[in-house]
């Protein structure tokens, strides 16, 4: 079984909204579970542990957890989401140290809610310069994702042509791609 997992031990980055988007993506395409480690219960999805799953996403809290790394081992594809502002560079920072001991190829870092009236520039120079080497995907802010997210569907079902619904098709590609590599 293949694992993508969404991490970042900040809350409030988007965490849980891509991993279930990207849920809703491969339970079109194949047998597909969820693991939600996030107790908030802001999850679409339920758990669904399921061992003939040929692909399982896992959502995990908002906080520093001492099973980080193991997670991070075990998974094929790590997401990073972040907002890009200076309150998430530090804990940014944090969960870039916990990726170094692992290969590049398998994390991607979703620069998360960016805007043309944010220093959402500088915060990828600084990130690029910083961690050279690192897929990265950008998402603007949209609030098209959420209200998908409050009827409990897909930005791809909600809204199809809406261009926060091209860009999540754009990520899931990208997500194959790394699973793929």
């Amino acid at each position: 079984m293949k694992r993508v997992l969404f991490i970042n031990q900040k809350g409030g980055v988007g965490k849980t909204l891509l991993a279930d988007e990207t849920m809703w993506h491969f339970e079109k395409l194949c047998k597909a579970s969820f693991l939600d480690l996030d107790l908030q219960g802001g999850a679409c999805h339920e758990t669904s542990e399921d061992e003939d799953a040929k692909i399982q996403i896992i959502d995990t809290p908002g906080a520093l957890n001492k099973n980080m790394r193991q997670w991070m081992r075990e998974a094929d594809v790590v997401v990073i989401p972040t907002n890009c502002n200076r309150h998430d560079m530090i804990p940014l920072q944090r969960m870039m140290e916990i990726a170094a001991e692992f290969n590049k190829n398998k994390f991607i870092i979703v620069f998360n809610r960016w805007n043309r009236f944010t220093g959402t520039a500088e915060f990828i120079n600084w990130f690029s310069i910083s961690y050279p080497g690192y897929k990265t995907f950008l998402i603007q802010n949209s609030v098209v994702l959420t209200d998908a997210a409050a009827r409990n569907k897909s930005i791809t079902e909600f809204k199809p042509n809406h261009k926060a619904a091209l860009a999540i098709r754009d990520f899931m590609s990208l997500i194959e791609k790394t699973l793929g590599e």
